[in-house]
């Protein structure tokens, strides 16, 4: 955090934003104004977004009748919001001061005098609930680009105007108020509690696509080792199959020849790889076969044509 809130924008659609503007800021029923308890007029007439129009539309035509050529200007004055944290209230006569500060050091940044920005200039406090969450106290101060005396003040759309806006809200509010930002500033680091930051729209689009492709390769990899699982298991059962062709022929061969424990022995091996065969998820034709062969091994009237594999 390095100071209170200034925030800019452009007003723009030339007599009518400004129109716009002038309605949405003093309109107490706006859904942005459910936690707006007071709406006041700090600093400037009645007439100070009439002026800015005015002295707008009147740059315009000059600028026509000289025949100076260009476009006529469609963004008719800026608008610069001065934000307090919750907690934090200034009087009236307070947020005047602050604002007068604001538009000499703004005039001076334009290299015209205070009193000339001072006809085009409007400043409308908004005084927020302190209950719950939301916005403190702030005030809108919407400043014409051009003067009565015709000058186009281009160095008020500038950065520097709002570096300039911000030293001099930070200053002013410590001279009149005794609110120093930097005690704020403090409050916040020991409360764990730093300004929330926006996240560039260009980093968040990266984050998803990061986890998007995360997602792909996470799919593809599942399915890879669903593969090499079925694979493996089809090489086993294959492997397991032989065996049990070629130990039932032992089988049989010692049974012709009378031989028990050659008999025995490979009895129980067949029963062995049975069991393993019986872990494996195996076709219903291949377990058919494994039921006659586990009959024939009990001794059962089973013929060995009936136990191809």
């Amino acid at each position: 955090m390095k100071g209170w809130t200034v925030k800019t924008a452009v007003t723009k659609n030339g007599a009518k934003g400004i129109a716009a503007r002038h309605v949405y800021l003093f309109n107490k029923k706006h859904i942005n104004h459910e936690k707006t308890e007071c709406i006041t007029k700090v600093f400037g007439g009645d007439d100070a977004m009439a002026n800015i129009v005015y002295y707008a539309e009147r740059y315009s035509a000059e600028q026509k009748m000289r025949g100076l050529g260009g476009r006529p200007p469609s963004s008719y004055a800026m608008e610069f919001t001065l934000n307090l944290p919750k907690n934090y209230r200034p009087s009236e006569k307070q947020w005047r001061g602050i604002v007068i500060d604001c538009i000499n050091a703004l005039a001076k940044c334009c290299n015209v005098g205070g009193k000339e920005l001072a006809s085009s200039t409007l400043a409308i406090l908004h005084q927020q609930s302190m209950e719950g969450k939301g916005t403190g106290d702030h005030v809108h101060l919407v400043v014409g680009k051009f003067t009565e005396q015709g000058n186009f003040l281009k160095n008020l759309q500038r950065k520097t105007a709002t570096h300039v806006l911000k030293n001099t809200f930070n200053n002013s509010t410590k001279q009149r108020c005794g609110y120093d930002w930097t005690e704020y500033a403090k409050t916040l680091e020991c409360q764990k509690c730093p300004n929330k930051k926006n996240i560039p729209s260009w980093r968040v689009k990266s984050a998803r696509d990061f986890n998007l492709i995360d997602e792909k390769l996470n799919l593809v990899k599942s399915l890879s080792e669903q593969f090499d699982n079925k694979l493996h298991k089809t090489q086993l059962e294959k492997k397991l199959l032989e065996r049990l062709q070629r130990q039932l022929i032992k089988w049989f061969k010692a049974k012709e020849e009378k031989d028990s424990t050659q008999k025995n022995r490979q009895k129980n091996r067949i029963y062995k790889t049975m069991s393993e065969l019986s872990n494996l998820e195996i076709c219903s034709e291949v377990s058919s076969v494994i039921e006659k062969i586990n009959e024939c091994v009990s001794e059962k009237n089973i013929k060995r044509e009936d136990l191809s594999l």
